[in-house]
């Protein structure tokens, strides 16, 4: 089943952002807006409309250090009995989030912070027509994390990373393709990585 993607946007932290972009039928979004702020630019308003029910502005009538933060995590719970399924993209540059976002994954809630919509992994996979970038994109978070030592645990690893939008057979061609490219070597189903100067 593909998961419903909630985004929740933290407008205190990130003015900068493209709603366009999740003008899909997979993306629900919050955008948060702090008690000070009273000006939204126009071409963000604008875009918002397209949206109907699909979008909604929660603001905060009260100020207080971590007060949107807050509201964010209250959100995500109220949100978690009505999209069981869901998976939820907390676009913030706010690291404060992240504890948060570990106690989730241990409770099998599905939840990354992004520092732009541009970030969120199914985007990702929508805007990436070269292989060769996902292959990067994926050694790049090999390299942030334990490596995977096997190629079902490789396997799984990019279908997690791509939001469980990638295909088995577009994940095995990725695969085969990075030990074509010598980013890894695989014998006997265990993967040894290379370094590239």
């Amino acid at each position: 089943m593909t998961k419903q993607n909630i985004v929740l946007i933290d407008y205190e932290n990130i003015q900068k952002i493209n709603l366009q972009l999740l003008d899909q039928e997979k993306f629900i979004v919050y955008v948060f807006i702090g008690s000070n702020q009273t000006k939204i630019p126009k071409e963000i308003v604008i875009q918002a409309q397209r949206f109907g029910d699909k979008l909604k502005w929660i603001s905060l009538d009260a100020s207080g250090k971590n007060a949107l933060d807050f509201h964010i995590a209250y959100y995500i719970g109220k949100l978690q009995s009505q999209y069981e399924n869901g998976f939820y993209h907390i676009i913030s540059g706010d690291t404060g989030f992240d504890p948060l976002i570990k106690t989730l994954k241990k409770e099998k809630v599905f939840c990354l912070r992004e520092k732009s919509i541009e970030d969120i992994p199914v985007l990702k996979v929508k805007n990436t027509t070269d292989q060769h970038s996902m292959i990067d994109e994926i050694i790049e978070k090999i390299e942030k994390t334990s490596k995977p030592r096997t190629i079902k645990t490789l396997s799984n690893m990019i279908h997690g990373h791509f939001n469980k939008e990638l295909g088995q057979e577009k994940i095995d061609e990725l695969v085969k393709l990075m030990e074509v490219n010598g980013r890894i070597t695989i014998q006997n189903n265990r993967i040894e990585y290379k370094k590239v100067p």
